[in-house]
């Protein structure tokens, strides 16, 4: 049986198994660097962050940091394992809802979506279970018309 354990970012009590453990970076000044340190972070959360993630290049999601400071390459790596684990998918439509609220006039969800599968894909060769992971990713790409 599970535990319940609280979101680092949203603050809500979740199921342990339903959270990963994912990279954030803390504040700095001129005079000390920032800090980076690992918090649990429910599959909400990642998806939510996501989704406010800058495209570059038009193929790919940009691996940076967000403007909450967290790690890009974190975050997709956390979705891919979610995904693997049974947590998380790639249901099209789920997304679209979810993606609303930040849709803003530089990316449309249209040119969001296959650059997330794009870079998901990139980071879940990573994954020792990487064929679960890619077949979600293959579906998701046939439901949306084949986009590459």
């Amino acid at each position: 049986m599970s535990r319940k354990i609280v979101c680092r970012d949203c603050g809500d009590r979740v199921l342990e198994t339903s959270t990963i453990s994912i990279l954030r970076s803390g504040g700095g000044n001129y005079r000390r660097a920032g800090r980076r340190y690992w918090g649990q972070t429910c599959a909400d959360c990642i998806e939510l962050t996501l989704c406010y993630v800058r495209i570059r290049n038009g193929v790919e999601l940009d691996t940076g940091v967000t403007e909450s400071r967290y790690d890009v390459s974190s975050l997709l790596h956390a979705l891919a394992a979610l995904i693997k684990y049974g947590e998380s998918d790639l249901n099209e439509d789920r997304w679209r809802e979810r993606y609303a609220p930040a849709a803003q006039e530089w990316k449309t969800f249209e040119q969001w979506w296959p650059a997330l599968l794009n870079s998901l894909e990139k980071w879940a060769t990573r994954l020792p279970a990487y064929a679960e992971v890619q077949n979600a990713i293959d579906a998701a790409r046939a439901r949306f018309g084949g986009a590459a």
